[in-house]
């Protein structure tokens, strides 16, 4: 089991989420839709070092919306790379959402968005991969795109269960790589989303090795 975060979390918090709870990675916001690095992604990542964290990662959430004057694709990854590139950590996973001030564009346009982003976090030499569920894929790229398939894939679904029973394929994915199985709780003084990844099985072992060393 792990957790992904959006706010600032103490190493106090974070070591009795691992050792009370026996959470064994963090996924860190690490870039904001509204075009900046989030500030809080550098602390929470060294945090979490200290708090003994084999597995870190980092999710990137894309400025989409024409009202912020958003930088290109490629310089929002230079931004964020150039913030935390060298700090210890694995994926940096995108997310697909819609949400509040995110509104997205057209399909053609997302498409494009979604595929300079990947590609240049793949040209500046970061693993890459994607926060979706069937919905917003749908919503935001549309059900018949399968253009980023060959990175695993983190998906939300809120029935409180940790594993993958639930998963039905969309987007070409046919397996998942973690599941977010709940919405934010709160645990140990911190604020965090639940995740699941199967242990044990060797589909699951092969992404392992494609996003955490």
């Amino acid at each position: 089991l792990g957790f992904d975060v959006s706010e600032l979390h103490s190493t106090s918090v974070l070591k009795c989420l691992r050792q009370e709870h026996q959470m064994e990675f963090i996924i860190i916001r690490g870039y904001d839709k509204h075009d900046y690095v989030d500030p809080n992604a550098i602390q929470t990542l060294k945090n979490a070092q200290e708090a003994g964290y084999k597995y870190i990662d980092l999710y990137f959430f894309p400025c989409v919306n024409a009202d912020f004057n958003c930088k290109s694709p490629e310089d929002q990854v230079k931004t964020f790379v150039d913030a935390v590139d060298g700090l210890g950590y694995g994926t940096v996973w995108v997310d697909v959402e819609t949400k509040g001030d995110a509104p997205w564009y057209n399909f053609d346009k997302n498409r494009e968005i979604m595929e300079r982003i990947t590609k240049a976090l793949e040209d500046q030499g970061q693993q890459v991969g994607i926060y979706a569920s069937a919905h917003m894929w749908g919503l935001v790229l549309g059900m018949d795109y399968e253009g980023l398939k060959q990175y695993p894939l983190w998906y939300p679904h809120y029935d409180k269960k940790p594993s993958f029973q639930d998963f039905f394929s969309f987007g070409g994915w046919y397996s998942p790589a973690i599941k977010q199985y709940s919405g934010t709780i709160s645990v140990c003084g911190g604020s965090i989303d639940p995740d699941f990844y199967q242990d044990g099985k060797k589909s699951v072992k092969l992404h392992r090795k494609s996003f955490w060393p």
